[in-house]
C-alpha cells in the first residue's frame, strides 16, 4: 500500500516537472504554453462607408459630365454641316454650351468641400470609417473639370489679358498672310485654259460684268498663257486689288476692271479659328473693309461670333456693301435679344430710304 502510494507520487510529481520543464523551454523559445484553449482571434468590426466621400465622388462625376456635354455641343457646331446645324440654332447651341462649362465649376467645388469633410471624418475614426478611395477620385475630377474650363479661357482674367496682347500680332503674323489672297470668282474649263466655265454669284467677277465663255487673255498688262498662271496671278494680289482685264467675248476684245476680294471660305474658316470676337473683327478688317458679303454670309459670319456686341460691329461694317440689301432682313436671325435686333432693323430701313426721302418720325 505504501509502495503504491509513492509511486502514484513519484508519477504525479515527475508529470508536473516534466510540464514545468516544457513550460521553461517553450518560453525561452518565445511561444510561452498556456493551460487553457487558445481563444479564436475576434471578428473584425464591420466598417462604414463615408457619405461625405460619396458626395465628393459623385460631384466630381457630374462635373466631369458637364465638361463632356461642352464639348460634345462644340463637336456639334464644328460640324454643322454634317449635323444640318443651322444659322438660327448656332448662337443657342453656343450660349448652352458656355452655360453647361460655367455650372461645371460648381459640382466641381462641391467635389473638393465634400473631399475636406470626409477626410475629417475618416481621420478621426481612426479606421473605422472608409472611403478614402472615393474623395480622392472626386477631387482628381473636379481638378481635370476645373483645368478644362480654365483652359477654355472663360473665367481666367489673365489669359483674357495675354490674348489682348498677342490678338495683334497673331493677325498679322498668321493670318493676314493666309487670308491676303486675291479672290475673283471664276472657275476655267482646266488648268491649261483661261476659258470662263462659271462665275460665283455676287463675285467680283459677276460685279465686273464676266460672262460664261469669256476667254481671259491679258491681266494688268501681262499676257495669261495657262489658267494656272491665271489663278496664281489673281492669288497673288491682296483683296482689294483693282486689276484690268483682257476679256474676248466671241469676236469682240472688251477690257474690264474688278476688285478683288477675299474667299468667304477662307474667311469663314479663320473667323471659326479665332477665340474672341475681337479677334474675329480683326479678321474681318484684313480682309478688306469694302469686301462684299450676300446676307446669308454675313449670316454665318455673325454666328461665328459669341456675342450681340462683335455681332453689331460686323453687321456695321458689312451692311454697306450688302450685296443683296432686298434680303438683309435675314440678318436679325442671327442676333439675340431684341434690341440689338431693334437697331439692326433701323439701320436697314434707313439704309432702305432713297436719299432725299424724309425720315420717319
Amino acid at each position: 500500500m505504501d509502495r503504491s502510494v509513492t509511486l502514484i507520487l513519484v508519477v504525479v510529481f515527475g508529470v508536473l516537472g516534466a510540464l514545468a520543464v516544457a513550460r521553461v523551454v517553450l518560453a525561452a523559445l518565445g511561444k510561452p504554453f498556456d493551460w487553457k484553449k487558445a481563444a479564436p482571434p475576434p471578428a473584425p468590426v464591420p466598417t462604414s462607408l463615408s457619405f461625405l466621400a460619396g458626395l465628393s465622388f459623385f460631384s466630381g462625376l457630374a462635373a466631369l459630365g458637364l465638361v463632356v456635354t461642352t464639348g460634345i455641343l462644340s463637336a456639334a457646331l464644328s460640324m454643322d454641316d454634317v449635323l444640318q446645324v443651322g444659322s438660327h440654332e448656332r448662337p443657342g447651341i453656343t450660349l448652352a454650351a458656355k452655360i453647361v462649362l460655367y455650372l461645371s465649376l460648381l459640382p466641381a467645388v462641391m467635389a473638393v468641400a465634400f473631399a475636406l469633410a470626409a477626410r475629417g471624418v475618416i481621420s478621426e475614426s481612426g479606421g473605422a470609417v472608409r472611403g478614402r478611395p472615393l474623395y480622392r477620385t472626386g477631387v482628381l475630377l473636379a481638378i481635370f473639370s476645373g483645368a478644362t474650363v480654365l483652359d477654355a479661357r472663360v473665367l481666367n482674367p489673365t489669359s483674357w489679358i495675354s490674348a489682348g496682347r498677342d490678338v495683334v500680332h497673331r493677325i498679322h503674323s498668321v493670318d493676314e498672310s493666309e487670308i491676303n489672297r486675291g479672290y475673283l470668282g471664276i472657275e476655267l474649263e482646266s488648268t491649261s485654259s483661261t476659258r470662263v466655265a462659271r462665275v460665283v454669284p455676287g463675285s467680283p467677277a459677276e460685279r465686273a460684268g464676266i460672262r460664261v465663255g469669256d476667254w481671259i487673255k491679258d491681266l494688268g498688262g501681262a499676257q495669261m498663257p495657262s489658267g494656272t498662271a491665271l489663278i496664281e496671278r489673281i492669288g497673288s494680289l491682296p483683296p482689294g486689288s483693282r486689276i484690268s482685264l483682257a476679256i474676248l467675248r466671241g469676236s469682240e476684245n472688251l477690257t474690264m476692271t474688278a476688285e478683288l476680294a477675299a474667299s468667304f471660305a477662307t474667311l469663314q474658316a479663320l473667323l471659326d479659328k479665332q477665340d474672341f470676337d475681337d479677334e474675329r473683327l480683326a479678321v474681318l478688317k484684313a480682309a478688306g473693309i469694302d469686301h462684299r458679303y450676300s446676307a446669308d454670309e454675313l449670316t454665318k459670319i455673325c454666328a461665328s461670333f459669341d456675342f450681340d456686341q462683335g455681332r453689331l460691329k460686323a453687321i456695321e461694317r458689312a451692311l454697306p456693301h450688302l450685296q443683296d440689301p432686298q434680303n438683309a432682313y435675314r440678318i436679325l436671325g442671327s442676333l439675340e435679344f431684341s434690341d440689338s435686333k431693334s437697331r439692326v432693323s433701323g439701320w436697314i430701313t434707313e439704309r432702305a430710304q432713297p436719299p432725299n426721302a424724309p425720315k420717319e418720325e
